[in-house]
């Protein structure tokens, strides 16, 4: 299948390599590749895409670019993004020159377009430099990073109100070291992990991994669900692509998967549903 160049929407310039969140009714879509940004570590010219957010709007259905004040992250392609309340947190990110990720943490009020940095970049900390990996709010007071470049499972956990990393005790089968993955809140304790690029074998996975957070004894325990071989009905091995939790009216969380590369680079456009109560998978059909 031949890959597809990404084109730019009235008030979105196309991109790759970004996250976007979500505060109340608002989507929020920050930085991330694009034509034009510098190979450099900071410089004013950089400073012209990190300082705009874009901004969209469910009442409106447009997007809005919005200028932001204070000192944004280095860290523009590949970093973790999550929200709490009226705040978006960004983790790591690769800086788009040499070999140059971060571990810095750094806070936009959603509401001021104002830039705090939490904590800055610093190679002594006990958390990898990284970027392609995943990052999960629990409780409102922490941060839960997962993963990511180059290929780690090192597990990291911030406390927001003690300003402190915490050591994290796994149990059970995580992902190998991997990045490109995708990984989604299904509740306050729980999360769903699926594909991205494993190290060791330098392949797609198509695992589902579930996690189970233990906040009060800082433990992550997980659970590995690989296709079974009597089983047609489950997608490829993919990473870099795109996910989202959806409610039934049942309250069962769902996890839907589209698009991604597959083994052979190949971008797929096909997108799937996990029922993450009986573990099953089904796909849209295309119309």
């Amino acid at each position: 299948m031949a890959k597809q160049h990404p084109k730019d929407y009235p008030g979105l310039k196309a991109r790759f390599f970004h996250s976007a969140a979500t505060v109340g009714d608002s989507l929020f879509v920050w930085a991330g590749g694009q034509a034009g940004l510098p190979n450099v570590h900071d410089s004013t010219e950089k400073r012209k895409f990190t300082n705009t957010i874009q901004h969209f709007t469910a009442s409106s259905g447009q997007w809005f670019a919005r200028e932001t004040t204070g000192v944004p992250p280095l860290g523009v392609t590949a970093y973790s993004c999550t929200a709490i309340n009226d705040h978006l947190y960004y983790f790591g990110g690769y800086c788009n020159h040499d070999n140059c990720f971060h571990n810095s943490i750094t806070r936009l009020d959603a509401i001021s377009l104002q830039w705090s940095e939490i904590e800055p970049t610093d190679s002594t900390k006990p958390v990898m430099r990284r970027g392609c990996g995943g990052m999960l709010s629990f409780e409102h007071d922490g941060s839960k990073l997962h993963g990511g470049r180059w290929r780690t499972n090192e597990h990291s956990m911030y406390n927001l109100s003690s300003g402190k990393w915490d050591n994290v005790l796994i149990i059970g089968e995580c992902i190998p070291p991997a990045d490109g993955f995708i990984i989604e809140k299904i509740s306050n304790t729980r999360a769903v992990l699926f594909g991205g690029i494993v190290q060791d074998e330098a392949t797609a996975s198509n695992n589902i991994y579930i996690l189970n957070l233990n906040l009060s004894l800082s433990t992550v325990s997980w659970q590995c669900i690989k296709k079974p071989e009597v089983i047609d009905q489950w997608p490829v091995g993919r990473y870099n692509h795109a996910a989202a939790i959806i409610l039934k009216k049942s309250g069962c969380p769902l996890l839907v998967i589209c698009g991604g590369m597959n083994n052979d680079d190949d971008t797929l456009d096909d997108c799937w549903i996990f029922d993450t109560t009986q573990h099953t998978w089904t796909t849209w059909t295309k119309v």
